[in-house]
């Protein structure tokens, strides 16, 4: 019975199976779904679902693959690992609330506090402060966000000025925890805010590679008495979402953009 290798590079169990496979494939071309399948002994529409993300890699199923291929104690371990990383995360998509998040764990800025920060550098300045390998250098923080060092030190200035952060020594630290702004409130600010993180969207349709960014839209029949329900799934979405992305070690900050909007015009009674 040939052993699976398994490489720290594949990010989960799917990659790991798909990686055998195509092992295999490489050593005999004419080595097909259906051989893999039965060295697996099981159903070959099954592995093909699996190989697809079609169908979920259970403890189960983990356990039979891990029987027939022969697993060293070292392989199953690895091989485990994967599958008990993708259950726990799983299990918190699935755990996750259709009511928001509890506002009292943001902080809210006041509308006069938002005109003055209400350009987008100083939110991704705020969120590089949560990257592992922040540097309180001007010119880096220049670099990483494609801003000029003056814009920076502007920018800096002013988040201080309002408490947002702080310094630390040489260190800039943030003083607050998340930032929230108003809802459901008219906001010329608030506007050009988010005139700003569509220009960029735009950008990015062009110029960021299609694996660093998810691009998608949607045109239903709506009944708009579930709007406000929408807006509610929607704010807890946002904020389940960035928990999970911001656990581990970030690296990069990105931007998340849901729009939803009317495309037909209100009947006049």
């Amino acid at each position: 019975m040939e052993l699976m290798e398994h490489s720290d590079q594949q990010r989960d169990a799917v990659e790991w199976l798909r990686g055998e496979y195509l092992r295999r494939r490489a050593r005999n071309p004419a080595y097909s779904m259906r051989a893999f399948a039965r060295a697996l002994q099981i159903p070959s529409g099954r592995v093909s679902e699996l190989l697809g993300r079609k169908r979920t890699l259970t403890p189960a199923l983990a356990e039979r693959i891990a029987r027939q291929l022969a697993y060293t104690p070292e392989q199953r371990r690895s091989f485990f690992s994967l599958i008990e990383r993708e259950m726990s995360l799983h299990n918190r998509v699935r755990q996750m609330r259709f009511e928001a998040l509890d506002d009292e764990h943001y902080e809210h800025l006041t509308e006069d506090v938002f005109q003055a920060i209400a350009d987008w550098t100083h939110y991704a300045i705020l969120s590089l402060m949560n990257t592992v390998d922040f540097r309180s250098s001007p010119q880096w923080i220049a670099r990483r966000l494609d801003i000029t060092p003056s814009e920076v030190c502007s920018a800096l200035e002013r988040l201080e000025r309002l408490h947002l952060i702080q310094r630390d020594g040489k260190e800039w630290r943030r003083s607050h925890r998340r930032l929230t702004t108003t809802h459901n409130i008219e906001s010329a600010a608030l506007r050009r805010s988010h005139q700003q993180t569509l220009n960029q969207a735009m950008d990015a349709i062009e110029n960021v590679p299609i694996a660093m960014k998810d691009t998608t839209a949607m045109t239903m029949a709506v009944d708009v008495s579930k709007i406000k329900l929408a807006k509610e799934l929607i704010k807890s979405f946002r904020r389940n979402l960035a928990d999970i992305l911001e656990e581990g070690h970030p690296t990069e900050v990105f931007n998340l953009s849901i729009l939803l909007f009317p495309l037909t015009k209100r009947n006049k009674q």
